[in-house]
């Protein structure tokens, strides 16, 4: 469990206030006011570290991070003893709250404060999903979403999609390249070397914008292939760019979905080991305004090869078609 300096500690309860119970939504106003007060707070923007994890406090306190690991490891979980689930829930924490955190401060606006709008809630039984954007440094309005669990009168954050990249789909297909070329053992230890890593996000938060262009540490969340165009380190040892498709690549596509269906059919297909390409496409015009992202498995170089899997996929209830790089 982590352990917070008394003094950063008592700044984060002195403007937390009466911010434990309510709806999702006033449940993430309350967070977003806490932050945008810490960000305000003179004796910690001259300490950059102090500011951290302050910050993380916060977080950490409405994040479900048992619930969030499990969804992660997936079928692996169920494996796990008692004592490597605790020790994956506490690494898994430490890990998202700082990307949580540096994702954010990457890409948004932080003065005079973080700007939120909110656009929607739902509600299902106790589970719930926030729909939000927040300013960025360009004046764009980013897509925010968070999915949230009820917890007797609480209400806890277990994923959250940033830009269209969900948390949980992406560390789920990080964490299971790690375990298909290696082992569990080897990605807990480079879960330990991440999280041993010293945290620098404060220091975006706290600079004039014109500084924090270049400054920005790279987020530590790596996006799935072709989701947002961008480049960010992904877990584990660094290795050349894989070179793209040869002309004349055949693909197996699945369709183009919405954010949150095109996360749950990517996360079946990846615990069958299908290597994925998801990328956004324009949304038809009576979808207008909505993210759509295209999901396709390949590439493969014979059309044969492509037509066999799609044969399987097809026995499993999916209507996917054969398509190349020019469609």
């Amino acid at each position: 469990m982590a352990r917070w300096p008394a003094a950063v500690l008592a700044v984060v309860l002195a403007f937390s206030g009466e911010a434990g119970a309510g709806p999702p939504t006033e449940t993430l106003t309350a967070v977003v006011t806490t932050v945008n007060r810490l960000l305000e707070d003179p004796t910690l923007r001259e300490k950059p570290e102090d500011l951290h994890t302050a910050i993380r406090a916060v977080v950490a306190d409405r994040f479900e991070a048992r619930l969030a690991a499990r969804l992660v490891l997936g079928r692996d979980w169920d494996i796990r003893t008692p004592a490597e689930r605790e020790e994956f829930v506490q690494l898994f924490k430490e890990l998202v709250e700082s990307a949580y955190i540096s994702r954010i401060a990457a890409r948004a606006t932080v003065r005079p404060g973080l700007a939120v709008r909110y656009i929607d809630e739902v509600i299902e039984g106790d589970r719930a999903t926030v729909t939000a954007t927040i300013e960025s440094r360009d004046g764009r309005e980013v897509p925010l979403e968070h999915r949230m669990i009820r917890q007797g009168d609480r209400w806890m954050v277990y994923d959250v999609s940033i830009e269209g990249v969900e948390l949980v789909q992406n560390y789920r297909a990080q964490f299971q390249r790690v375990l298909r070329r290696s082992s569990y053992p080897e990605l807990v230890a480079e879960l330990r070397t991440k999280v041993a890593m010293p945290a620098t996000v404060a220091t975006v938060a706290v600079e004039p914008p014109a500084a924090r262009v270049d400054a920005s540490p790279a987020p530590v969340l790596e996006p799935l292939t072709d989701v947002a165009l961008r480049t960010v380190p992904e877990l584990g040892p660094a290795v050349p760019p894989a070179a793209g498709p040869a002309p004349g690549s055949f693909w197996i596509q699945m369709g183009a979905f919405t954010n949150t269906v095109a996360g749950e059919l990517a996360s079946r297909l990846l615990e069958e080991s299908l290597p994925l390409a998801i990328d956004a496409v324009k949304a038809p015009t009576g979808l207008r305004g909505q993210l759509l992202l295209r999901v396709r498995i390949g590439p493969f170089t014979d059309r044969a090869e492509a037509a066999a899997k799609l044969q399987t996929l097809k026995s499993h209830g999916y209507k996917p078609v054969i398509a190349t790089d020019r469609d």
